[in-house]
């Protein structure tokens, strides 16, 4: 049975003296409204709270977040309600990684195998859909034919090669401290086919913004396919990269985990010199010691 509707709790148009603070606490309350009446089912409600903001922009992440609260209740008329007036769209859903949700739009929309991938490979889509570290939404995709090797764009900037899921998984996964739930993904696209490719550990650490990296990931590729020689394209090594960062964990953890300090970039400099050039005595040290303890 269809719940009667109701008039919304509160009122949608915010007196024009109020402060911007009043405004935000006003559109909070109807963002709150909109999720509950979609979790109850109650469509009246929903189109209610809908005509209250006509000519107003909706965040597409609170409308997905409702969405979400209407598929996991098994009210699809709600998800298609908030599909044909566009207030959503795919990467808004992705990041959520809500199960209801995909199976919903999976429904409304008929997805195939072939459009699924097609849909999947245009950016951002893979990274958006690994965004959270959600293994049932990775296991939802795979179930419904996402290829593991899966070559998406390379739109996002310091990628080498084509974006895969493995390659988004990794990734996404710099931006947490406990990267158990990545690994466990990472762990579920390998049993599934996915390659890791030699390069993988330069694709797994942010080189431009901050080089952001989580250190049990690049551990995981090292032991599941990935070279640590693996040169950049211009010749030199991950360990070039670290110190040309200053960053002496990650020059400590290459070195530890047994990168060839002998590679020369195209200056025909070690890592080892380069450190010196630039007068970083700690990093210096650190590769000093352990290229003297193996006779390089």
């Amino acid at each position: 049975m269809q719940p009667s509707p109701q008039e919304p709790t509160r009122d949608a148009q915010p007196s024009s003296a109020s402060a911007d603070s009043n405004d935000s606490d006003e559109k909070s309350a109807i963002v709150k409204d909109l999720c509950a009446a979609s979790r109850n089912g109650n469509v009246e409600l929903v189109k209610q709270v809908l005509a209250s903001q006509v000519g107003k922009d909706w965040s597409e992440d609170d409308v997905a977040i409702a969405a979400s609260g209407a598929a996991e209740g098994g009210h699809l008329d709600i998800v298609r309600l908030f599909l044909d007036r566009e207030l959503f769209a795919g990467p808004a859903a992705l990041s959520l990684g809500s199960v209801p949700l995909l199976q919903a739009l999976y429904e409304i929309q008929k997805w195939t195998t072939e459009e699924i991938n097609e849909y999947m490979a245009n950016w951002p889509n893979l990274e958006m859909s690994t965004f959270n570290g959600k293994l049932d939404a990775l296991q939802w995709w795979l179930d419904r034919g996402m290829d593991p090797n899966l070559e998406g764009n390379p739109l996002s900037s310091g990628i080498r090669g084509m974006m895969t899921p493995l390659a988004a998984v990794a990734r996404n996964a710099r931006l947490s401290k406990d990267a158990s739930d990545y690994i466990a993904m990472l762990e579920l696209l390998f049993k599934s086919g996915a390659k890791v490719p030699r390069w993988a550990v330069e694709n797994a650490i942010t080189w431009r913004r901050g080089h952001r990296y989580n250190l049990d990931v690049l551990k995981w590729l090292l032991g599941h396919g990935a070279d640590i020689n693996c040169p950049f394209p211009a010749g030199s090594s991950l360990l070039h990269g670290a110190v040309d960062k200053r960053n002496l964990e990650l020059v400590k953890f290459l070195v530890e985990n047994g990168i060839d300090m002998s590679i020369k970039d195209r200056k025909g400099q070690t890592a080892l010199e380069r450190a010196q050039k630039f007068d970083l005595t700690e990093i210096a040290s650190v590769i000093g010691s352990a290229s003297g303890a193996k006779g390089e």
